[in-house]
């Protein structure tokens, strides 16, 4: 199925439409970010300094530690390009997640917290929402926040009386806030996924618009009200489990390890209202709310629920009516879109190597880590496109002259965007099509862009060999 979406990928002028609606203090340093992040892109797995070069590295050190500039300031442009993706989208998937940055080695970075419980390893946590369509497809990124701890390490319990205000569980209120303000008014619907951390009464309790969906793997066993024999009863949520109603099975795609399997799983549904904790029961702001409950357990062979220890269970809470079979699955394929978020942590880290990067402080750091983060989002969109759009012609992801080099090396014309993605991810090592690895992935499409890039730089020099001296900052110039 053709999806009509706008594409820039890969071409040079991607960067410079992501972030052209940055809020900076002028346009010269719009334009420096977006070279920024087209040099990037172009450069995955160098150091800050070796893809930017001496002009852009000054630039950008100048830009990201400026006390007036935030993450949101440098990715306000991306959000307002995710916006125009997601309203041609019409419904939308959101996944918010965290994920830790290791500063460890970087004794003399300043402003970074503990990341384990001993203080032994120091950092920064990074929380995004990334926004996708119904078939997974990474639109970009609608939010992003980061921060250093600063509480005294062996506290829990005292936190565990706070105000969520006051937690790292604020979090989820951002990230449903930036939905709020940032898709909802403009896009017909959004479901907002989260895993078991976000199972939190005060999340689902926050306001949202009413295009909004919160899709939450359950981890906690709540109170939940249940109607039986025309009574309410009150249980625990998973003794509720056992009056659900099973509406059939389905087969889910995931990730098991390094490889994709499909995993055959029963549903069943099922309406709850969730008590208030106790901690709120005497507060009339808090009351009762009602969710539906999908139910995915794994079979065996035998069609019986699996015995192995890292069987599927899930218990999704969802704030919408779910009866059937076919809102069951609808509800289950979102869900496993969730881990779209996590790649792009993945790429962000292992293919980009931001916990190497080296600045003065932890503001620095983080604005930095805004700029990598569309990019890895840039290479996570490539990695998908030619799987949901396999048809669209080569040049609506890869500018021309980038094709060529590919196509040289490749012996042969490549026609559409799935040819380009086999073609780069061969580039970067995918060994083609097997029944493990269905097409490449995210660490192949990096590899191979990387590769790609210095292929080019090779063809521009032996293209136009007097004009050697010009090249600069990883690109020739053009006159």
């Amino acid at each position: 199925m053709e999806l009509n979406i706008s594409t820039q990928m890969i071409k040079p002028d991607w960067a410079r439409h992501e972030f052209l609606g940055s809020r900076l203090r002028d346009k010269r340093c719009v334009k420096s970010v977006g070279r920024i992040a087209q040099a990037l892109s172009e450069h995955p797995g160098l150091s800050f300094s070796a893809a930017t070069g001496p002009s852009l590295r000054q630039a950008g050190s100048r830009i990201f530690s400026s006390p007036q500039v935030h993450i949101a300031d440098l990715q306000q442009g991306h959000y307002e390009q995710t916006l125009q993706r997601s309203i041609k989208a019409n419904v939308v998937l959101v996944s918010q997640d965290t994920t830790s940055v290791n500063y460890t080695s970087h004794m003399a970075t300043e402003g970074l917290g503990p990341l384990d419980d001993k203080g032994k390893a120091q950092g920064l946590w990074v929380h995004t929402a990334l926004v996708m369509n119904e078939q997974g497809l990474p639109l970009g990124v609608i939010g992003q926040t980061a921060w250093a701890r600063s509480e005294e390490i062996g506290k829990r319990k005292k936190r565990k009386g706070l105000p969520i205000e006051e937690k790292e569980s604020a979090k989820w209120l951002k990230g449903l806030e930036w939905v709020n303000k940032r898709l909802a008014p403009q896009v017909e619907k959004v479901y907002l996924i989260q895993d078991r951390e976000a199972d939190v009464y005060e999340f689902f309790h926050a306001p949202r618009e009413e295009n909004v969906v919160l899709l939450v793997r359950a981890a906690q066993p709540r109170r939940v009200a249940m109607k039986e024999e025309g009574e309410e009863q009150i249980m625990r949520l998973p003794e509720a489990l056992k009056y659900f109603r099973k509406v059939g099975e389905d087969i889910v795609q995931l990730e098991r390890g390094n490889k994709t399997v499909e995993v055959k799983v029963r549903l069943s549904v099922g309406q709850v209202v969730v008590q208030p904790p106790l901690r709120f029961a005497k507060n009339p702001d808090y009351a009762p709310i009602p969710l539906s409950v999908v139910h995915v357990v794994e079979l065996d062979e035998n069609g019986q629920p699996a015995e192995k220890k890292n069987r599927i269970e899930w218990i999704l809470l969802v704030a919408e009516s779910i009866h059937t079979l076919a809102d069951a699955q609808r509800i289950v394929r979102y869900y496993t879109y969730r881990w779209q978020v996590e790649r792009l942590h993945y790429v962000l880290k292992s293919g980009f190597k931001v916990e190497r990067l080296q600045f003065d402080d932890a503001h620095t750091l983080m604005n930095a880590l805004a700029v990598y983060t569309v990019v890895a989002w840039q290479v996570l969109w490539v990695t998908h496109y030619g799987r949901h759009n396999p048809a669209a012609p080569a040049q609506e992801v890869m500018e021309k002259e980038s094709l060529e080099v590919l196509e040289a090396w490749h012996g042969k014309a490549l026609r559409t965007a799935e040819e380009v993605m086999y073609a780069v991810g061969r580039l970067g090592g995918f060994q083609g099509r097997t029944r493990r690895y269905k097409a490449p992935g995210v660490k192949s499409m990096w590899q191979g862009l990387r590769r790609l890039s210095d292929m080019r730089i090779g063809w521009q020099l032996a293209k136009y060999p007097e004009r050697g001296r010009d090249y600069e900052d990883g690109n020739m110039r053009q006159d």
